[in-house]
C-alpha cells in the first residue's frame, strides 16, 4: 500500500474507532446508571453502592466482590437480633463462603469493630464490614431497618430483604429459591 493509500483510510479508521470507543463508554455508563428501583420503589438489582471499609483503608463497591450471590446485611453493634446473626454466621459452613457478604452500620466505628470481634466474623474472607458515616444507605437500598437483610442472586438480581430475626438458614433458603414469608417484606 502506498503512503497516499494509507492517508485515504486513515480517517475512516479513525471515525470507526472514535465509534466503537462512544459505544463502549454508553455501554459503561448505562450499566451504571439502569434503574434500581421499580415503579412501587422495590429494588430490582444490587445498587452501585460506595462505602468505606471499616479499617478505613479503602472504600466497598460492587466492584470489589467476588463473583457470586451477595447479602447486604445493615446492623448495629449494641442490637441483639444483629449479634446472633454475627455469631451464627461465623460458625456456619462452608457454603456461606461463595456469599459476598457486606456489612454496613451507622455505629461509631470503635463499636463496629467490637460488634466484629465479639461475633468472630472478622476470620471469614467473603465478609466486608463497612461505614455508613454519610446516612447513604436509604438512599442506596430505599429502606432501612436494624437488621435488615438484602439478598441478591449471582447476577445481582434483588431476591429478598429479611428483618428482624434473620437467620443463616433464611438466607441461604432464599438464595436457593425459597421466599421466607415470618419476616417482613419491603417494597
Amino acid at each position: 500500500m502506498t503512503p497516499s493509500q494509507l492517508r485515504a483510510y486513515a480517517l475512516p479508521t479513525a471515525l470507526f474507532m472514535a465509534f466503537v470507543f462512544l459505544l463502549i463508554q454508553l455501554y459503561a455508563y448505562w450499566q451504571q446508571n439502569r434503574p434500581v428501583f421499580d415503579d412501587q420503589g422495590k429494588l430490582l438489582r444490587l445498587p452501585e453502592f460506595v462505602f468505606p471499609t471499616l479499617q478505613g483503608d479503602g472504600q466497598c463497591t460492587p466492584d470489589v466482590l467476588h463473583k457470586g450471590p451477595v447479602v447486604v446485611v445493615y446492623y448495629g453493634p449494641d442490637c441483639g437480633h444483629c449479634r446472633q446473626l454475627g455469631k451464627e454466621l461465623a460458625t456456619a459452613h462452608a457454603e456461606i463462603n461463595a456469599i459476598n457478604w457486606v456489612f454496613v452500620s451507622r455505629a461509631p466505628v470503635e463499636e463496629a469493630k467490637a460488634y466484629v470481634r465479639e461475633t468472630g466474623l472478622a476470620a471469614h474472607p467473603s465478609i466486608h464490614f463497612c461505614r455508613d458515616e454519610h446516612a447513604r444507605f436509604y438512599g442506596f437500598f430505599g429502606e432501612m431497618y436494624i437488621p435488615s437483610a438484602y439478598v441478591f442472586d449471582s447476577d445481582r438480581r434483588f431476591l429478598q430483604s429479611l428483618h428482624q430475626n434473620t437467620t443463616v438458614s433464611d438466607i441461604l433458603s432464599v438464595l436457593h429459591g425459597k421466599a421466607v414469608y415470618r419476616h417482613k417484606e419491603t417494597k
